[in-house]
């Protein structure tokens, strides 16, 4: 603001995890959404198998995220 420049015209800002409020910001904020249920899930069920000694299927997992395009990013 300092420099006269409005986010979404000027220049791009974007957040990550998409918290609920920033649809609310003004411009409102663009962000990376992460799947939190999907993660949670995965990591209870690879610790239930460490628990039990049974091998994972995979040490490392990639977690599709999803854009959400708002006017932050212009």
């Amino acid at each position: 603001y300092e420099l006269d420049l409005q986010p979404g015209r000027d220049v791009a800002v974007a957040g990550y995890d998409d918290i609920p409020t920033a649809q609310y910001f003004r411009p409102s904020l663009t962000t990376v959404r992460m799947p939190l249920y999907e993660i949670g899930q995965t990591a209870i069920a690879m610790l239930v198998k460490l628990i039990n000694a049974e091998p994972l299927e995979s040490r490392h997992i990639l977690f599709k995220p999803k854009l959400i395009v708002r006017e932050s990013s212009g």
